[in-house]
């Protein structure tokens, strides 16, 4: 079975796939939904309840490179529309070039709008927070097997 990407046909990028937690000011927004659930399981593996935090994916970062206007994705502008008492965003896009570039330029254009954005990327060597995710628990396993095995 190949791999699938991208959005189904009909479907309306402005209402992504997301968790919200009235009270808060702060969103984190993903590129895609797997990171975001990556990013909840994280969220969950630390104690707390993923559903505090507000999360929302872009289903994509298209429109952002270099060389063109920057427009807010589809799915930030609406979740901004809809809860104006947003006042930081935290930027968790793909740690290789093309999301470390739209990163920097989404935060610059929010920025000009009073939303102060901080850029989250996982460490050197994994691409999402997915990749982050699954290495953690590939090491949690090597580490129970080893405890299993007496070493």
């Amino acid at each position: 079975m190949g791999e699938l990407k991208g959005n189904s046909t009909g479907s309306d990028r402005r209402y992504s796939f997301m968790t919200h937690s009235e009270g808060r000011t702060d969103a984190n927004f993903f590129e895609a939904p797997v990171d975001l659930l990556s990013y909840a399981c994280l969220i969950q593996n630390a104690g707390y309840d993923f559903r505090q935090f507000n999360l929302v994916s872009l289903s994509g970062i298209s429109g952002t490179g270099s060389g063109v206007e920057v427009k807010l994705p589809m799915g930030m502008e609406e979740y901004l529309d809809r809860y104006p008492e947003t006042t930081r965003v935290y930027i968790h896009f793909d740690n290789d070039n093309p999301g470390r570039v739209a990163g920097q330029r989404l935060q610059e254009a929010l920025e000009q709008n009073g939303i102060q954005a901080v850029q989250q990327y996982p460490p050197a060597g994994c691409k999402d927070v997915n990749d982050y995710l699954v290495g953690m628990n590939r090491l949690q396993t090597d580490r129970g097997k080893k405890l299993e095995a007496g070493l």
